[in-house]
């Protein structure tokens, strides 16, 4: 899957029958080592608490090592929690695949001792806590819960929300339903959500005292001049003076339904505030979007877990802004404002590396420039590709003409690749370091593959089986490789072994040779 050093001590330890199994890997890796265990060609996995839930893998033992870790908010090593240590045990003596299963809690003392079977064996897992009133999921939920239909009005909406486990745990009875109408307002400012019917005028009329009595009933008007529906604050069950804003006269329920772009966020299952974002970064943008300026534009939101700058990072991802400033979406904070501005230049830091990972920078490179993991790489590209299909959807919808930009930017992180190469990597079976190997060749996309010499082809792909695949999926008609040898002599054939954009003809092998050398492979095979 890839030719970082994680990777080859992998390798040696599945070799030997044992793998370990934690965040930094690739999820590739993770997935390879959760199937050979369950199929028995691995005795043991040393692993992280990632295998504690949510992942299938039956064994007959579970021993815990360690059952403390560093917890930054109490300033020092804490013990796990009860339920995530039951959840490792529970790996063991899964039913109907073991008759029995052990767990095994080690101590370094009498007294350790005791206090595991204190806290582990004898003690009680602690409550299940909803998060139902945190916004970014409540953003979503009631999003979803008006665009399904589920709830039209406010009343049904909080009716609903009255029945879900954080409305029975909450010892505040307002708490919910105000935290509801601050994300109806949201939704509504930001166009998710119309809220629409008789009530709405007669509800803004006695919310204001006819303030706008100068306007046609059938045109009410904010005070800014907009197009004005009721607030989430007039949409209370009773005004202040006790008129029932939720329906008119004559019985005229209030309907709150999902725009057409308020659907479509809510098929996409995004954070109503990430398309927020999204959609006020697109129609910002006066020139064609960059790659860069596209990658920070989604790591800003709240569906990525931007890098954090380290210390002195101010100053280096301060220069780039002010370097590549013009480039970025939407409304840069003041560097005044400092924790507004630390935080953009966070998400500069991470659309930085999505643009150093579509420049075909190595993968070992910028794990070790980053001070990140394989899987974080790996976890950060793949959210990226989401948003970034995402944006794609929300372009479409609101018209916008930079479409093709978001999904050459989206094609590119997908892949790892530069621009030339996304024509190549459309073949199945070609990654990012073979394109550039047979971009390096003059092979330029499936054409090319279709019609070029099959030494040339044996030579770059170094194997029989795997050239006779990718040909076959590039469509040529005879991709038979028997009796072709690779050719050792590619004298002649123009090779580009810059990646900066300037272009080199080499008459050997030197220039495939180097830019094999400075390949990633993340995803490659």
């Amino acid at each position: 899957m890839s030719d970082t050093e994680t990777s080859k001590d992998l390798a040696d330890c599945v070799e030997r029958g044992a793998a370990f199994h934690h965040a930094g890997l690739a999820s590739e890796h993770r997935t390879i080592v959760e199937d050979a265990f369950r199929d028995r060609l691995l005795k043991m996995i040393s692993a992280t608490p990632t295998l504690a839930a949510g992942v299938n893998t039956p064994a007959r033992r579970v021993i815990v090592r360690d059952w403390r870790r560093f917890d930054p908010t109490a300033g020092g090593m804490s013990p796990l929690d009860v339920l995530e240590v039951h959840q490792m045990m529970g790996r063991a003596g899964r039913p109907g695949l073991d008759p029995y299963g052990e767990a095994v809690l080690l101590a370094n003392s009498h007294d350790e001792r005791e206090e595991l079977f204190e806290r582990y064996v004898w003690g009680d897992p602690e409550p299940v806590r909803s998060k139902l009133a945190a916004e970014p999921a409540l953003r979503t939920h009631v999003l979803a819960t008006i665009a399904s239909g589920f709830a039209r009005t406010r009343e049904g909406l909080l009716e609903f929300m009255q029945a879900t486990l954080y409305a029975s745990q909450s010892t505040e009875g307002s708490r919910l339903e105000s935290v509801t109408d601050d994300v109806l307002e949201y939704l509504e400012s930001n166009d998710f959500i119309e809220r629409e019917g008789g009530a709405a005028t007669a509800g803004l009329e006695a919310a204001t005292g006819s303030a706008s009595g100068s306007e046609s009933e059938s045109e009410p008007r904010s005070e800014s001049g907009t197009d004005a529906f009721v607030s989430a604050a007039e949409l209370t069950d009773e005004s202040a003076d006790g008129t029932d804003t939720n329906s008119t006269a004559d019985g005229t329920t209030v309907d709150l339904t999902a725009t057409s772009l308020g659907h479509t966020v809510s098929r996409l299952y995004l954070d109503p505030m990430t398309a927020a974002e999204i959609v006020h970064g697109l129609e910002s943008a006066e020139d064609r979007p960059t790659a860069l300026g596209l990658y920070q534009l989604i790591s800003r939101t709240p569906d990525m877990y931007e890098l954090y700058l380290r210390s002195g990072e101010d100053e280096t991802f301060g220069e780039l802004f002010y370097k590549r400033e013009t480039e970025l979406l939407g409304d840069a904070p003041s560097e005044y404002e400092d924790a507004r501005f630390e935080d953009w230049l966070a998400s500069l830091k991470t659309g930085k590396l999505l643009e150093d990972w579509a420049d075909e920078r190595d993968e070992d490179r910028l794990t070790d420039e980053y001070k990140i993991g394989p899987g974080d790489l790996r976890g950060k590209v793949d959210t990226a590709e989401w948003l970034l299909g995402a944006a794609e959807s929300l372009a479409n919808e609101i018209g916008s003409e930079w479409t093709v930009a978001v999904r050459e930017a989206r094609a590119r992180v997908e892949h790892g690749v530069s621009e030339e190469l996304l024509e190549l990597v459309s073949v199945r079976g070609v990654g990012r370091k073979r394109a550039r190997q047979l971009y390096d060749v003059g092979i330029e996309g499936p054409a090319d593959l279709r019609t070029a010499d099959k030494g040339v082809v044996l030579a770059v792909l170094k194997g029989a089986k795997t050239a006779e695949n990718i040909l076959e999926n590039a469509g040529r008609e005879d991709p038979s490789m028997d009796g072709v040898e690779p050719r050792t002599d590619l004298e002649g054939v123009e090779v580009t072994t810059n990646r900066g954009g300037s272009r080199a003809t080499s008459s050997g092998n030197d220039g495939a040779d180097e830019s094999d050398d400075d390949q990633a492979s993340l995803g490659d095979f």
